[in-house]
């Protein structure tokens, strides 16, 4: 009974020696600490084929901002690039000018926030353009002119042409009877003779008359208001 029982012990003892090799081998082998020939060492392992390091920052293009490289993937490779500014190359906020359009303008493009050129617009045009004419009333119905400049703007008005005879309402006695008068219409020309404001009749040199009763009749006065007084007349028609 007593061999046995040592030999159970005996046993026992070799298997946990064993399990102890054995969980310290994996042990290092999982940390990275085995050399080839079965020693400990303090170097770490190199990457796996087919790893390829974090990449380069992308290049700036002409104008824009440079570009940060991309994150390394899970396999050690570099993400792309970030993109520099755009195609064209411009810097958000210039802008350039492709030729001259409209009035002595320029047409011209704004550089977008992304790096890209905009529409084109025609910008700081002038006043006119070259050698139009524009025309502005003057004196008595009449016209003055200027003409537009090569550089887009406006030269001085010439002299006043092409008037007529009056100035739209203005009045005057004319060839009229003393007591009526001319007024010059909107066309700048001389209306007919017609009784001046407040007058009553046309003098025409006390012959003017007209009947006021049965063979009763009354004359126009140089003051231009009728007699008040009615006076007989025989075969006048009253």
């Amino acid at each position: 009974m007593a061999t046995v029982r040592f030999a159970r012990l005996a046993l026992t003892s070799a298997s946990a020696l064993l399990y102890a090799s054995v969980s310290a081998s994996a042990l290092a082998a999982l940390v990275g600490c085995s050399s080839p020939n079965g020693t400990a060492s303090n170097e770490l392992p190199a990457p796996e084929a087919g790893a390829e390091a974090g990449g380069a920052g992308g290049r700036a293009g002409a104008g824009g901002a440079p570009a940060t490289g991309g994150a390394a993937g899970v396999s050690g490779s570099a993400g792309g690039g970030g993109v520099a500014g755009g195609a064209s190359g411009c810097t958000p906020g210039t802008t350039q000018d492709l030729g001259e359009c409209g009035n002595c303008g320029a047409n011209r493009q704004t550089c977008l926030d992304d790096g890209t050129w905009g529409p084109a617009s025609c910008a700081d045009e002038g006043a006119c353009h070259p050698n139009d004419t524009e025309d502005q009333a003057c004196g008595n119905c009449g016209k003055r002119t200027r003409t537009c400049q090569s550089d887009c703007t406006w030269g001085d008005y010439g002299a006043c042409g092409g008037e007529k005879a009056c100035s739209p309402g203005t009045k005057q006695p004319g060839g009229c009877d003393p007591c009526a008068e001319q007024t010059c219409g909107n066309d700048c020309q001389w209306g007919a003779c017609a009784l001046a404001a407040g007058n009553a009749c046309e003098y025409k040199a006390g012959t003017n008359w007209r009947c006021c009763g049965g063979s009763s009749w009354q004359f126009c006065l140089s003051s231009c208001q009728w007699s008040t007084a009615c006076a007989n007349c025989s075969g006048c028609g009253c």
